[in-house]
């Protein structure tokens, strides 16, 4: 037999099985579902911690909110009669005013026509801000902030005081708002809606078709449904409840076209951007320019009697609150050329127009109680001198601007932006969804609670 027939044969499968004997199979491990958390059912009758705590449990990220009656954090405007505007009432606990300036953790729009000095109470917020020890931002669409007047007016450019931008798009900008949110920023102004351009229009070619319908209102309300939420989520409440941050969304006046046909006398509050911003604002002021205020000089060539102009005077009023439930009180400020907001000014006119300062007598005299002088900036200067008679001035004047408000009722704002956001949504159709969020991660900045 050769070497080849003594090789011992393969075994096949089976009898191997013979040898090793029956192979024990494991019974099959049946999946025993997961034992879940007995939520328990809120009754009729229970009290509302009882249903809080249901809440709580089915919905761990959940949180409950007390109601604060004090007054709110806010960055001052620069001006006494616009926090007294915005939120110049009494507090429930009676401890100051409800929110004397803008709020935090809120969007507010500020629009009209041009030149009626949106940019330059903007300007005056930040200044306040710098003044309290905060970082504003300014995001500059429009890309024309006007630095020397800037400065004129207090505000400073130093990189540890404000974070200037100039986003090119609307989205690089609402990023950048982001991040500055994320940052702790206390103050953002957005200068303006009217001059946001989505990126898709930005890269389109100037021969193409004209800009489409709704190009930057889609984008934009997409994103304010994402920043009320960044704003009250950062930095979190609960660690520092006097921090937070202001948006300033800065906007203008467009005349509205009517293709119906017949006269349409026009929408004054007919605003770029959509529908979104007036849901989404918790406080809108329109502002409306109602006369320059000029100077009597000689011009040295001819000799002759010229009209100088030196400042504006701008009515300010509260189209809509969600701060002092006041709606529809309204002041007038006053904006000296190369100066800014002149409070002291702002206060004169106001008294005028409640009648509180009588005009009349010989050189235009004005005369407050037993307090006169002739001619407006005299009458200042008199203010100035004796800030008794101011503050007596300034409560007057507050007294006259809230007997002219209306008290809003909260239910039927909250039925007049339901019915906005029906609108709004029915508007945008399918693209009403959220955009991913970009998972960034950035340092909070905060520091502690003062």
């Amino acid at each position: 037999m050769s070497k080849k027939d003594n090789k011992t044969p393969p075994t096949s499968p089976a009898d191997k099985q013979k040898e090793e004997g029956p192979v024990k199979v494991a019974a099959p491990v049946e999946d025993t579902p997961k034992k879940k958390d007995k939520v328990e059912e809120p009754k009729k009758g229970q009290s509302i911690a009882a249903v809080a705590r249901a809440l709580l449990k089915k919905h761990a990220n959940l949180e409950t909110v007390k109601p604060s009656f004090s007054t709110m954090p806010h960055i001052p405007s620069g001006s006494l009669v616009l926090n007294n505007l915005m939120g110049g009432s009494p507090a429930s606990d009676g401890k100051g005013a409800v929110c004397p300036g803008y709020p935090k953790r809120r969007i507010i729009e500020l629009y009209g026509a041009e030149s009626c000095g949106k940019t330059t109470l903007a300007i005056s917020a930040i200044v306040q801000c710098q003044k309290a020890g905060g970082v504003p931002a300014f995001f500059d669409f429009e890309h024309s902030l006007a630095d020397g007047y800037a400065k004129a007016c207090g505000m400073s450019f130093a990189e540890d005081k404000l974070l200037y931008l100039k986003p090119d798009t609307l989205e690089q900008g609402m990023k950048g708002i982001y991040l500055a949110i994320r940052a702790g920023v206390d103050l953002i102004v957005v200068d303006s809606v009217a001059s946001m351009v989505p990126k898709d229009e930005l890269e389109k070619d100037v021969e193409k078709d004209a800009e489409r319908i709704g190009s930057v209102a889609g984008p934009l309300t997409r994103n304010l449904k994402k920043l009320v939420i960044w704003l009250a989520k950062y930095p979190d409440p609960e660690k520092f409840p006097k921090k937070g941050t202001s948006v300033i969304f800065i906007n203008q006046t467009r005349a509205k076209i009517s293709t119906g046909g017949g006269g349409y006398g026009g929408d004054e509050d007919q605003t770029p951007g959509g529908k979104a911003l007036k849901f989404y604002a918790s406080l809108r002021l329109r502002m409306t320019r109602i006369k320059s205020e000029v100077l009597k000089k000689k011009d040295p060539l001819t000799g002759k009697d010229i009209n100088i102009q030196y400042g504006n005077v701008t009515k300010v009023k509260v189209v809509k609150t969600k701060i002092d439930l006041k709606q529809g009180q309204e002041g007038v400020i006053f904006i000296r050329y190369g100066m800014g907001l002149d409070d002291v000014y702002s206060i004169i006119e106001n008294g005028l127009r409640y009648k509180l300062v009588k005009k009349g007598g010989e050189g235009a005299g004005l005369t407050f109680g037993e307090h006169r002088a002739n001619g407006r900036e005299a009458f200042r200067r008199m203010l100035l001198e004796n800030p008794k008679v101011l503050a007596d001035l300034e409560t007057k004047v507050k007294e006259a601007m809230f007997s002219t408000a209306t008290t809003v009722n909260p239910a039927e704002q909250q039925n007049a932006d339901d019915a906005l956001l029906a609108e709004i949504e029915s508007d945008m159709g399918d693209e009403a969804t959220f955009e991913s969020d970009d998972e960034t991660e950035v340092e909070e900045t905060v520091g502690d609670e003062p």
